[in-house]
């Protein structure tokens, strides 16, 4: 290992050093989790970076992401499996002696990047993480339509709800409108968004070019609505989304989601993620049956947890 270069750097100091494969590891999304206590690990060769790791140091504690769906190790392809491990064992003995006791990682959903997934997992667990997972959905973007990839039932719904809607791309400048709809929504099922208005405004400020507000709605109000992040050039993440309860039955949300699968085809995403279907460590059964109803594919999302001393 005499080619490989290890180190590490504050990403508030050189924000322009960070290399990120998604949206929530980029040196702007690492600054609106927390603006300080970041350290950024490097493996690199013969100048050429093979993988960074981010992880927020908070007392004895480490973790990765600190606020956000998901962090873990960033890599560019080709970077073997005997590199990963060098590295793995480099940060590990690195946050130790800086006393750090504990380390949680949480990794993206497999089927962003299966090798890649497959390989940090394998990483990992050799290097004594415990794992648990997360179960995630996420709509495969190609040249079958959307219609095909949904069960009869909600091709029933789709239907109806074109009969009666309209589906629009709104301006970000709606934010606040799309949001407050969205959180109405989830109060009428005594649920509660994870991000206030305030929060939420703050990131679209700084990645305006990376939301995208959708609705679908007749002459008199929005039924349905979605906030979407491009998490990169071949994946959009569904926030948040919802419809109102009073129209359960016909359910626009899968016309919405029609209309987001037409999007991603046009503008070339290859992935819908619909996010996970868990509460707390429990998978959501009927989420979990709503969303493979609507196209969506079950992919795991690991998190990895180990004591350093």
């Amino acid at each position: 290992m005499s080619d490989l270069e290890f180190y590490s750097f504050d990403p508030a100091v050189n924000l322009d050093l960070v290399f990120s494969n998604f949206i929530f590891s980029t040196a702007d999304h690492l600054m609106l989790q927390s603006g300080k206590h970041w350290k950024v690990f490097v493996l690199a060769s013969k100048g050429k970076i093979l993988a960074q790791f981010p992880v927020h140091l908070s007392g004895k504690k480490a973790a990765s992401p600190l606020r956000a769906p998901f962090g873990s190790v960033q890599m560019a392809n080709g970077i073997s499996s005997t590199q990963l491990d060098y590295f793995v064992k480099k940060v590990l003995a690195s946050l130790a002696e800086s006393g750090i006791s504990s380390i949680t990682i949480t990794n993206f959903p497999s089927l962003y990047h299966e090798k890649q997934s497959t390989l940090i997992a394998q990483c990992l667990t050799a290097n004594g993480f415990a794992t648990s997972e997360q179960v995630s959905s996420v709509i495969e973007v190609d040249e079958i339509d959307y219609e095909r990839k949904i069960k009869l039932s909600e091709r029933q719904k789709l239907k109806k709800s074109r009969a009666q809607f309209v589906f629009e791309q709104q301006p970000v400048k709606n934010l606040k409108q799309i949001y407050s709809f969205i959180d109405e929504c989830r109060q009428e099922r005594n649920q509660l968004l994870s991000m206030s208005l305030a929060q939420l405004t703050k990131t679209v400020n700084v990645f305006p070019d990376h939301f995208f507000l959708f609705a679908v709605r007749n002459s008199q109000a929005i039924a349905a609505a979605a906030i979407v992040i491009r998490v990169n050039k071949k994946i959009v993440y569904t926030f948040y989304y919802a419809h109102r309860k009073s129209f359960d039955k016909i359910s626009p949300v899968v016309f919405l989601l029609s209309g987001i699968y037409q999007f991603a085809k046009e503008n070339n995403y290859q992935l819908i993620d619909l996010g996970t279907s868990m509460t707390g460590s429990t998978i959501n059964q009927p989420l979990l049956q709503f969303k493979k109803n609507v196209g969506g594919t079950t992919t795991r999302k690991l998190i990895f947890e180990k004591t350093l001393s």
